[in-house]
């Protein structure tokens, strides 16, 4: 009866009749009256609900072993993956773990211990490269680089580029005249052997070079950054290195106009014998003459031209 009524032909009793209706298939029996809502079959070859949510539930289950192994790479944080990324293998440079020199795994196996895809731990690579931290060496593999002052002359030299703010001469000298009289007179007190022969030989390529004004720049540049490196505090080693391209660039300006034989060497060698001596005053007093004597040179140079 219910299949005459809504237009289908008449079966036996028995069978089963399919009813249309605006919400779907149904399929119903005769047997017993009311038709009732009966489970669709799984069609050949494709799983039903419960297989899948079993499937996904142990994909989920495998990937979480995978991620929360231990491993000093992993990833604790909710920032983008990217960042994480940076951040985890920049803590690991900052405490120590990773050193100058070490090599990452290989970048399937980091990906896994991080539990990010491949494309997320590039792009983080590839900042940690851009500040300076990483290094792709072809054939090798990325390698942690040594932190030197480059990372922290890299956002100077983009603040000066992008403010279009040149730096001049007086401001220059006087972040030089506040750093490095005390940075000599610290080197007199800190220096040993090994650092007055580096110092010594960077005065011998002085008077070397004092036709060949690039060169000359270089190992003047090198003396200074090397003497604040004596002075028992790392932080003013740095500074004065990311002083060091501006220093480079002055002295190429002004040696050019000068003779260094009688301008500049003779100053030098007044604050190495003062350091050597281990007399911090007289280093003192040798680096504020040296300084003087720079911006005498300027204005009588430079400046005029």
């Amino acid at each position: 009866e219910l299949g005459t009524m809504v237009g289908f032909p008449e079966r036996a009793v028995g069978d089963t009749t399919r009813v249309a209706t605006t919400r779907g298939r149904w399929r119903a029996s005769c047997r017993g009256g009311l038709p009732g809502r009966v489970r669709r079959r799984a069609l050949p070859g494709r799983s039903s609900a419960s297989e899948r949510g079993h499937a996904s539930m142990y994909s989920r289950k495998t990937l979480e072993s995978t991620v929360t192994k231990k491993s000093p790479f992993k990833l604790e944080t909710k920032r983008s993956l990217a960042e994480q990324v940076a951040d985890r293998i920049t803590e690991l440079i900052v405490s120590g773990d990773l050193v100058a020199g070490d090599q990452l795994p290989p970048e399937v196996d980091l990906a896994n211990q991080m539990g990010v895809s491949r494309t997320a731990l590039r792009e983080g690579m590839r900042t940690l490269e851009a500040q300076g931290l990483l290094e792709i060496q072809p054939g090798v593999g990325t390698v942690v680089r040594e932190v030197g002052h480059e990372q922290l002359v890299q956002p100077l030299s983009l603040y000066l580029d992008v403010s279009g703010r040149a730096v001049s001469f007086e401001e220059f000298h006087s972040v030089r005249t506040i750093l490095e009289t005390e940075v000599a007179a610290l080197a007199a007190a800190g220096a040993v052997g090994a650092d007055i022969d580096i110092l010594r030989g960077f005065m011998a390529e002085m008077e070397e070079n004092v036709e060949d004004a690039d060169a000359f720049a270089t190992s003047d540049a090198n003396f200074h950054e090397t003497l604040a490196k004596t002075a028992l505090n790392p932080l003013l080693g740095l500074l004065v290195g990311t002083l060091r391209v501006l220093l480079e660039e002055h002295i190429r300006d002004v040696v050019g106009h000068i003779d260094p034989a009688t301008d500049v060497i003779p100053y030098h060698a007044a604050i190495l014998e003062a350091v050597e001596a281990g007399d911090a005053e007289a280093a003192r007093q040798a680096m504020d003459d040296h300084l003087a004597k720079a911006k005498e040179n300027y204005y009588a140079t430079v400046s005029t031209n």
